[in-house]
C-alpha cells in the first residue's frame, strides 16, 4: 500500500507539507515587509539629507531614487507572496482562522496601495506608515500562528 492509498492524497499534499509551504510563505512575507519599511526609511532619510545640504529634491529625483525603486519592486513581491499565501490557504484547506487572517493581510495591502498612490493631505497620507506597521504585526502573527518548524 502506498502513501497515496493510505492518505487518499498525494504525499505532496500531506498536512506537514501544506503547513510548511504556508509557513515559508508567511516568513517570507514578514521579511519582505521588514525590508519594505527599511527601504522606505532609507529613501526618506536620503531625501532629508539632500534637503539639509541645500539641494533641491524634485519629483524626478524621487522617481529616480534607487530606494523608491526598491520600495516599488518589493511592494510587487509582497503582493505576489500574499496572493500565493491566499491561494495556499484555500488550496491546502488550512483552518478558517488562517484564511481570515490571510484575507485581512490582503485587505491591509489594498489599503496600503490606496494610501500610497492617492495624493492625500499629509495627515491622511501618513496613515500609509501606520498601516505598514499593521501589516507587519499581522504578518508576524500569521507567521507565528502557522509556524510548521518546531516550537512557535
Amino acid at each position: 500500500m502506498s502513501a497515496t492509498d493510505t492518505a487518499g492524497a498525494s504525499p505532496a499534499a500531506a498536512p506537514g507539507v501544506r503547513s510548511s509551504v504556508y509557513s515559508v510563505l508567511s516568513a517570507l512575507l514578514t521579511l519582505l515587509v521588514i525590508v519594505q519599511v527599511f527601504v522606505a526609511g532609507a529613501g526618506l532619510f536620503t531625501m532629508a539629507h539632500q534637503l539639509d545640504s541645500g539641494q533641491n529634491y524634485s519629483v524626478s529625483a524621487w522617481t529616480n531614487s534607487a530606494y523608491w525603486g526598491l520600495h516599488f519592486v518589493n511592494a510587487l513581491a509582497i503582493t505576489v507572496v500574499m496572493l500565493l499565501m491566499l491561494g495556499a490557504s484555500f488550496l491546502f484547506r488550512l483552518p478558517a482562522r488562517t484564511r481570515k487572517f490571510t484575507g485581512l493581510l490582503l485587505g491591509l495591502l489594498v489599503l496600503q496601495a490606496v494610501l500610497g498612490f492617492i495624493p492625500w493631505p499629509a495627515p491622511i497620507a501618513a496613515l500609509h506608515v501606520l498601516n505598514a506597521f499593521a501589516l507587519l504585526a499581522v504578518a508576524g502573527f500569521v507567521m507565528r500562528d502557522n509556524w510548521a518548524f518546531g516550537r512557535a
